[in-house]
Order: structure tokens, then sequence, then C-alpha cells
């Protein structure tokens, strides 16, 4: 008796706290999963615990996974809008990695830098090598400056974030050798996870080979890499995060305007416009439904043109729009919760593997028990007909008058052995089918939702983004 949880978990979380500065003053019913109920007013909810203040004015702490559903909900709701009014939120300006503080060490084929290893199949120019250095650093500190939670660091059992750069061909029998993917032409780069490197052919970079040597510009798009870079430094959170942000983010990466080392987020806005006309081919956007996005499976991504757009378009409202007193906090509220279900859910395996070993160890000593009962049972069975015949002898002997001096010795009169009690299952395996798997990904949307929603409807959402997107001049429809 087991739990098989299906998913790979991380050990790098964002540090953050929720706390409600001002929680619901009145009392309200909660309820475990074994159907009690409790009347108390919420506190707050910190490190998978929820704070309770019960009647009389005693304080408790209760672990969240052990509250219904509709508790957990509330607590989530609660506790999100924390995040956006009192987290310390702070959008960059701009972003600058000077060429001269990049330290490049390495070659002819692979170079690496403070944070980065890129190898190379073709022999590439100093130019390439620093120009490419530099997209790399930069890209990583403008994710790391996001005000959205994220320590970009290096895959576990990796010193350095990887990448590879190759030529077409061998671009294309990757795909199809190690990803299987189809349709290899249609893809400008990718990351992958299973060797945990980005994979970008030279000519999606812009590259062109001048005296033998690779040679990359300050003119050259940088756009594919920095998308394929953005997924890489997100290596952690990549099992979690739904495909529509992955990419979305990716996107919006690549949307911000770039030159030399430097990200200008004061111009996000002319970014996402130029993207939107360059990569997309229009203003006008027609967006799947944001209800239908939220809870939509990994399976149901197309990975269409537009799928790419819309989530450009979903990750920049959340960014700068939906909340723009604090610009990208409902994208760090969902982020946090994510991680918060991931060691929520973790903790729920470790309690669940350790009461299934205790019950089990209950069940074997239990059985050991049981085995020594029906020897002492047998054994009782014995004595009682020895003692019956007894009985039977001296009832004979008193019937034929024998002296008392001379009558048989009954003994004790046998005591019947004790039936083990058997071992009580508790309420959390009684609340869990044995064997059945957690979907980590869907418990951690579930939880994260209502950080992007906060009590709102998605009509009401969805208005606010065709009216503040048609004031930037982006037509959007659903």
């Amino acid at each position: 008796m087991r739990l098989l949880a299906f998913i790979v978990f991380f050990t790098q979380v964002v540090s953050l706290s929720l706390r409600a500065q001002t929680p619901d003053s009145s009392a309200r019913i909660w309820t475990d999963l074994s159907g009690r109920e409790l009347s108390a007013e919420f506190l707050y909810f910190q490190e998978g615990l929820v704070g309770l203040k019960l009647t009389g004015g005693r304080e408790a702490a209760v672990r969240l996974d052990t509250l219904s559903p509709e508790d957990q909900n509330f607590v989530f709701e609660q506790s999100v809008a924390d995040v956006f009014e009192f987290q310390p939120t702070e959008m960059p300006h701009q972003i600058k990695v000077e060429d001269g503080d990049i330290k490049v060490s390495g070659g002819p084929t692979i170079y690496e830098t403070e944070w980065f290893q890129f190898e190379n199949e073709e022999t590439i120019s100093k130019e390439f090598v620093h120009e490419a250095a530099q997209i790399f650093e930069a890209t990583r500190e403008a994710v790391h400056s996001l005000p959205l939670g994220l320590t970009a660091t290096p895959p576990a059992g990796l010193s350095k974030f990887r990448a590879q750069f190759v030529t077409k061909e061998n671009f294309q029998a990757i795909l199809l050798k190690n990803l299987e993917i189809t349709t290899p032409d249609k893809i400008a780069g990718v990351y992958d996870p299973k060797v945990k490197s980005i994979i970008v052919p030279y000519d999606q970079l812009g590259a062109r080979k001048i005296d033998g040597r690779m040679t990359l510009h300050h003119s050259s798009d940088a756009s594919t890499l920095i998308h394929e870079i953005t997924h890489q430094l997100m290596h952690d959170r990549l099992p979690l995060v739904p495909i529509w942000f992955s990419e979305g983010f990716a996107e919006y990466m690549a949307s911000i305007p770039y030159r030399d080392g430097v990200y200008n987020f004061a111009r996000a806005e002319e970014g996402l416009k130029d993207r939107l006309t360059k990569r997309y081919g229009s203003l006008k956007v027609k967006l799947p439904g944001l209800k239908g996005l939220l809870e939509r499976s990994r399976n149901d991504w197309k990975g269409q043109t537009n799928d790419y757009a819309s989530s450009l378009i979903y990750t920049y409202y959340f960014m700068h729009l939906d909340q723009p007193q604090a610009p990208g906090s409902p994208i760090a509220a969902y982020l946090f919760l994510l991680d918060q279900a991931k060691t929520d859910t973790h903790r729920l395996i470790t309690d669940y593997n350790d009461e299934v070993h205790g019950y089990n160890t209950e069940v074997l000593q239990y059985n050991e028990r049981i085995v020594k009962y029906r020897m002492q049972v047998t054994a009782y069975q014995s004595a009682v007909r020895d003692y019956n015949l007894r009985v039977d002898q001296y009832n004979n002997q008193l019937k034929n008058n024998v002296p008392p001096e001379k009558l048989i010795k009954l003994g004790t009169k046998p005591t019947p052995p004790l039936l083990p009690v058997e071992p009580v299952m508790s309420e959390l395996l009684k609340n869990r089918k044995i064997n059945s798997p957690i979907d980590l990904f869907q418990i951690a949307n579930d939880r994260a939702r209502p950080s992007l929603l906060r009590a709102r409807d998605y009509d009401s959402i969805q208005n606010d983004i065709v009216a503040k997107f048609r004031k930037m001049g982006v037509e959007i429809e659903f």
C-alpha cells in the first residue's frame, strides 16, 4: 500500500509569506476532510498553516491540506489580496549589462560566462562570442530583476546554464530524433529539459559565416534566443506552469526592446506592438476565453501562431494592465501559489507515506498477534476440555458421596484470551484511494487561479482586457 505520485519536486521556492492585514473579523464555519466543523475567524496563511482565532480568543494553526476544498479556496482568496496590496513590487525601467563587465573564458567551441556555458558546432568569431554572452547575461539579469520572485539559478546538478548553437541541418535532425518533432522547419529554437540545454540554429540568430567564422552582429534579431533563454531560466517551474504562461512569458521577454545588453522595460508597450506587427502580422488578436485558458490542460495546447500571440497578450495584461499600481503582482502571486501548492502537496505525500508505513507496521504487528491469539485459543480450548472433564469427575464424586478430603481439585477456571484490537486507519488514508496518483499540475493551478481572478468573473476580466488594450491601439476580440 503506497502512494503513486507521478511528479518531480524541485527545491527552489519563492521566499514570500502571506498574511492578511485586515482579516475577515466575522467567524465562519470551517470543515476538515473528515466532516468535523469548527467556528473560527481567519487570521493568516503562512508556510502551509492556516491561523484561526477560536471562540474565546484562543488561536490555533491547522494544516491547509486538512481543510475542505471550499475552505482551502477561501484561504487563498483571502491571502492573495496581501500580495497585491502589500507585496513591494517595482518594475525596472531598464536593465543594462555592460559588455566590459562580462568575463568570457574557453574556446574555440565551448565558452563560459558567469552564468552560462555555450557550445558551438562551428568556429565562431570574437564578435559572436561577446554578443551572445551579453544577450545571455542580460536576459538572466532582466528576468532575475523583475518583481516576480524569480531566482534564476542553474538546474540542480549544473554549475551553469547550458546552450548549444548548431547548423540548421543538425538542428532539424535533433528535433526529429531526440524530441520527436515532425515539423522541424517550423521551429526556431528549443529548450530541451531532458538535457537542460537551449538548442538554437545559427540561421535563426541572423549569424553569417565570414572568413570561415560564424559572426553575430549587434543588428541581429535576438528575440528567438531570448525566448529560449527565458524558458531555460524558468526550468524549475516548467512542470507546474501552464503552457500559456510558459510561452507567454518567453514571448513577453522577447518583445521587450533589447539592444547591446540593455532591456528597456519602460518601452514595453512599444515592444509589444512591434512584436505583434512583425511576428504575428497585426495589432488585432483573437483570444481564447479566459476560463478555457486558465483551466486548459497541457494536452489542449496546439502550438498554433495565434496560441503564442494570445499567450503574449494575456501575460502582458497580467504584467502591466491588470494591477498598474503594482506591475507584475498578479503573476508574482500566481507563481508563489504554484510553489506553495507544490510544497503543501509534497508535505501531503510525505505525511501520507508516513501514515502508510505506520499503518502497515501496525497491520503486521496485528497479524502476529492474531497468530498468537489463535495458538492461545487452541490452548484455551484444550484447557476447557480438561477442566470440564474434572468438573464431570467432581460431580460424579459428589453423587457417590466421596468424602470432601478425597474430592479432586478443580483448579482455576480457564480464562479466554483477549482478541487483539484491529489497527485503525487514519482519516488521511480513508480520504485517499490506494494507489491513486496525485495530479500536482492540476492541484497547483486550481490553487493559483484565484490570484489572477481575485473574486472577479471571467466576463468582467475579458471586458477589462478589451478596454485597456484598445487604449493602447490593440484590438482584442474573444
